[in-house]
């Protein structure tokens, strides 16, 4: 679990040199998902990926505001036409996966999803 961690720290610190958006998440996961790759070695207990995502979704939620509420009003009816596009494509394109290379149609349609 330590090498996970300091894997990870090591990504952040490269990530944050080359100026990435988000260093922090993607420098450490590409640190940690290529070395792993090489060396099957990542393990981190559940109970700190639980640990992890409560603490992201609580800093996430901290920072919306009642002016991010009221602009919902705007936005729902392309949010809707999206999720409908993007469903429609999903079956579309999925559709064409499976009838024209024979794949198994629950995996063509996953492949597809947004």
């Amino acid at each position: 679990m330590i090498c996970t961690v300091l894997v990870g720290f090591v990504g952040f610190k490269i990530a944050k040199k080359l100026k990435a958006p988000a260093p922090a998440m993607i420098g450490s996961m590409i640190a940690v998902g290529i070395t792993n790759i090489a060396f099957d070695y990542a393990y981190l207990p559940v109970v700190i990926k639980n640990f992890t995502q409560v603490i992201t979704g609580a800093f996430i939620g901290v920072q919306i505001k009642k002016h991010d509420l009221l602009q919902l009003k705007s936005v729902y009816k392309p949010a809707i036409l999206l999720i409908m596009i993007l469903t429609l494509n999903t079956f579309i394109i999925g559709s064409i996966i499976h009838f024209g290379f024979n794949i198994d149609y629950t995996t063509a349609l996953l492949s597809c999803v947004a």
